[in-house]
């Protein structure tokens, strides 16, 4: 039988990483036609397909908000940003961070739970999937959905240290946390 027979005329790198792709999820949920599956269905290592397809020269197409789809070859890394409120206190919030760029709130996608990878899209409907440096925690996904929070002036001063000595702590000593929240590294 003919290679081209085989992969539908294709590449056999398009193939196989389209195959991989229908693998992982048709192990996840099933296989059905007329299905748009979530990234979530793909289960945690989507991305790492995604890239693969990418790199055998598979198009990754977007669909109604989203324009342009990209991989990064670079994990992004989940952020907690203390800042000075304008009342005085101390401004928290969650980001996801990728080269020189922030997300967070509507512009996270997070995928898996807890999420070990990430959509990051701007106002302009262009979609970058990146995998994370770390599981984000529950904790933390809300504090990058949501507005974040603001410590009162008289607290704000231990928040800080407590702070800077979760910071100081050792790789992974809060990781498997999930009643705090633990700045990046």
């Amino acid at each position: 039988m003919a290679a081209a027979a085989i992969t539908g005329g294709f590449p056999r790198a398009q193939a196989e990483a389209v195959t991989a792709l229908h693998t992982l999820w048709s192990g996840h949920r099933g296989y059905g036609t007329g299905v748009t599956p979530s990234l979530d269905e793909f289960g945690s290592q989507v991305v790492r397909a995604l890239r693969t397809a990418r790199d055998a020269g598979v198009t990754l197409l977007g669909g109604g908000a989203v324009a342009t789809v990209d991989v990064a070859d670079e994990a992004a890394e989940v952020v907690v940003r203390l800042g000075e409120a304008e009342t005085g206190g101390t401004e928290v919030q969650g980001v996801v961070s990728l080269g020189d760029e922030t997300w967070r709130g509507d512009g996270v996608v997070p995928i898996g739970n807890p999420a070990t990878a990430v959509g990051l899209l701007d106002a302009l409907g262009h979609l970058v999937l990146a995998d994370l440096t770390a599981p984000m925690p529950l904790a933390v996904r809300h504090l990058v959905d949501g507005p974040g929070f603001t410590v009162p002036p008289a607290e704000s001063e231990a928040f800080r240290a407590e702070s800077a000595r979760a910071d100081a702590a050792p790789a992974g000593a809060c990781g498997d946390r999930r009643d705090r929240v633990c700045p990046s590294r």
